[in-house]
């Protein structure tokens, strides 16, 4: 059963008329100049509100910090995921995340870092838009009842997550 978690928005507003949009680390990283090219910008654009997982913070941040040269530029980005970050609903990652995530990998033969994350989005209520750069994690989405979004560009923030 779904609950709404203090981190989580609610469609109180507008019950049946909010748009949530789900962001994976792939998503996330695509906003960041070199990583995309707007289109999840123009997604979240059409958002009431954006979630992510607590777990992406850390993979994104891990990803832009190997993009950076010097001491100045890591700083520049980590204040720039800070800022980001604070625009974010932060789901958090708990046992019954971890438990979703595991029969996630396994049953769809997905990574666990995109299962944790996408595990993370089933305590949000529907409708709920997931948005990914990652087509892994499609089916998986589809079959959670998520209107699942796959974001294609050149140069994919994906790719750069699984380096």
């Amino acid at each position: 059963a779904r609950y709404r978690c203090r981190h989580c928005p609610t469609s109180q507003r507008n019950p049946g008329l909010t748009v949530i949009v789900a962001m994976d680390s792939s998503a996330v990283l695509s906003l960041f100049p070199g990583y995309g090219d707007g289109q999840v910008l123009d997604v979240i654009g059409q958002a009431d509100d954006v979630v992510v997982s607590a777990l992406c913070r850390s993979e994104v941040a891990v990803a832009l910090g190997g993009g950076v040269g010097d001491s100045r530029s890591a700083d520049r980005v980590a204040e720039q995921l800070g800022r980001l970050w604070e625009a974010f609903w932060v789901v958090p990652v708990d046992d019954r995340c971890l438990d979703l995530a595991t029969d996630l990998a396994t049953s769809y033969r997905m990574p666990l870092v995109p299962a944790i994350q996408l595990a993370a989005f089933d305590r949000v209520e529907r409708p709920l838009r997931f948005v990914t750069l990652d087509g892994r994690q499609l089916p998986a989405a589809i079959d959670m009842g998520l209107d699942a979004i796959e974001i294609d560009v050149a140069r994919s923030a994906h790719e750069m997550l699984r380096h």
